[in-house]
C-alpha cells in the first residue's frame, strides 16, 4: 500500500488552487447575476486566505430553503456552524446567552459552505454557481444588504 506524504509543497499547491478556485468563484458569481444576492466572503488584500472553505451568506431567512434547492440538484454544500461558538457547549463556562452576540447569532443562521477543494475544476465550479443563480431565483431571494467589516 502506498502512503501519501503531505508536504509543504502540497499544502502550499492545494492552497492555491483553492486560491485560485476561490477568484473563479467570484468571476462566475458575476457571470451569472447572483453577486449581489448572496454575500462572498471578503479578501482583505493585507491578508493571505487560504479557503479551506467558501462560505456565502443567505439572507432574508431564505438560507435553508437555498441549501435544500442546492442539494435536492446534486450540489454538496454544508452549514460547518449552524451554532455560534459563544452558544456552543464546549463554551458554556463563559456564560454567554442567545442575544449577546447577534452579528455572530446572524452569520450562523446565514451561511453555505460551497465546494473549494483544490481539485474541483472549473466545470464543477461553473455546475455549483449556474444552480445556485436557478435556486435563488425561484426562491426570488432578495439583492443583499453589504456585510460590515469590524473596523
Amino acid at each position: 500500500s502506498r502512503t501519501h506524504r503531505i508536504t509543504t509543497e502540497s499544502t502550499d499547491d492545494w492552497s492555491h488552487a483553492r486560491r485560485e478556485n476561490a477568484s473563479r468563484y467570484r468571476a462566475l458569481f458575476e457571470e451569472f447575476g447572483v453577486s449581489e444576492t448572496v454575500s462572498l466572503p471578503e479578501e482583505i488584500s493585507e491578508r493571505h486566505h487560504v479557503y479551506n472553505q467558501f462560505v456565502i451568506r443567505v439572507g432574508d431567512g431564505l438560507r435553508d430553503e437555498v441549501l435544500s434547492g442546492l442539494r435536492k440538484r446534486g450540489i454538496g454544500c454544508s452549514i460547518y456552524y449552524p451554532r455560534p461558538l459563544h452558544l456552543q457547549e464546549c463554551f458554556s463556562s463563559l456564560q454567554y446567552r442567545p442575544g449577546q452576540l447577534p452579528e455572530a447569532e446572524q452569520a450562523a443562521q446565514e451561511t453555505i459552505a460551497l465546494p473549494i477543494f483544490a481539485e474541483l475544476g472549473e466545470e464543477r465550479q461553473r455546475r455549483v454557481v449556474e444552480t445556485l443563480a436557478s435556486v435563488v431565483r425561484e426562491l426570488e431571494v432578495p439583492q443583499t444588504v453589504p456585510l460590515r467589516r469590524a473596523a
